[in-house]
C-alpha cells in the first residue's frame, strides 16, 4: 500500500540477490510482481582456476592458515567445488572442515 500513500513521491529500487533464478516468483505476491520492472543479471559459477585463485588469496592473507594446506589440497577443493555448482562458499566450507578435522 505504500505506493498509494499521499505525500510519497519518488521511486524505489529493489535489488534481490539469490542462488535461484525464480526469487521474485517465490517471495512476491503476483500483484506486487506486476508493478515491478525486472532485470535479471545471471552470473556464471566460478570455475576451477578462479576458485583456486580465490582460495590461495585468502590463505596467503594469513600465513598460519597457508601452512595448513598443501597446494594439491587447494587444487582438489577447487575442483570439487567447481563441479558442484561453483559456489565459493562451498570451497570455504571444505577448507574450514579440513582445518577442524586436523
Amino acid at each position: 500500500s505504500w505506493p498509494n500513500r499521499k505525500g510519497i513521491q519518488g521511486s524505489i529500487c529493489v535489488i534481490g540477490i539469490s542462488n535461484t533464478i525464480n526469487l521474485p516468483e517465490n517471495i512476491l505476491l503476483p500483484k506486487v510482481q506486476s508493478r515491478l520492472g525486472s532485470l535479471r543479471i545471471i552470473f556464471q559459477s566460478y570455475n576451477t582456476e578462479q576458485i583456486r585463485k580465490i582460495l590461495e588469496s585468502k590463505l596467503n592473507s594469513d600465513p598460519s592458515l597457508k601452512r595448513l594446506f598443501h597446494d594439491d589440497a587447494i587444487k582438489l577443493a577447487a575442483r570439487k567445488t567447481a563441479v558442484s555448482k561453483g559456489d565459493i562458499r562451498r570451497a570455504f566450507q571444505l577448507c574450514k572442515t579440513a582445518i577442524e578435522i586436523v
